[in-house]
């Protein structure tokens, strides 16, 4: 029981690094009036090529290579996430 506790009490402790490596890039250009938001949640590319990116994907639905992209969908809280196979990772939120 002690094992427990002591491991729950450790995991609180231990800072969430999701938040605090994203690196944000700003809004996109206007895609069919809305503005999107691009942060980079690992690897680092320059936030101009990611935008490009991410652009590209949303105007046409197609990423262009080495970019991997999808829609996001269900309970995701993202509009799009692309990546570069593992190294790189782009989350694209839609305006609140």
């Amino acid at each position: 029981m002690r094992t427990i506790l002591f491991l729950t009490a450790l995991a609180l402790l231990i800072p969430a690094t999701d938040h605090a490596s994203t690196k944000t890039c700003g809004l996109t250009a206007r895609i069919d009036g809305v503005r999107y938001d691009v942060r980079e949640t690992k690897g680092a590319v320059p936030c101009a090529t990611a935008k490009r990116a991410v652009t590209t994907f949303l105007r046409t639905g197609k990423a262009k290579a080495p970019w991997t992209c999808t829609r996001g969908h269900g309970y995701s809280k993202f509009a799009a996430s692309c990546a570069q196979g593992e190294k790189v990772l782009v989350r694209v939120y839609a305006p609140n």
